[in-house]
């Protein structure tokens, strides 16, 4: 996966697990380990690239009118 697909994905995985937390402020958990959630192996998972980008795309997230949206992404296209 190219750099720039990375960073997208990361930007995306971030302002969905932001939405979730805000969306789900009385609940227990914010985001779970299934696939409704995606799933995150742990931090002996990661990969350099994937982590850079991660790092490179801090803060950024996604906005509509001014909100964080559900940037829902999926880890198949469902082909």
């Amino acid at each position: 996966m190219a750099d720039g697909a990375l960073k997208a994905q990361a930007i995306a995985a971030r302002t969905y697990a932001l939405y979730e937390a805000a969306a789900n402020r009385g609940a227990d958990y914010d985001l779970k380990s299934g696939t409704g959630s995606q799933v995150y192996g742990g931090s002996t998972t990661e990969r350099y690239r994937t982590k850079r980008a991660v790092d490179v795309t801090a803060g950024q997230v996604l906005t509509y009118q001014g909100k964080i949206f559900p940037a829902y992404f999926h880890a198949c296209c469902g082909a």
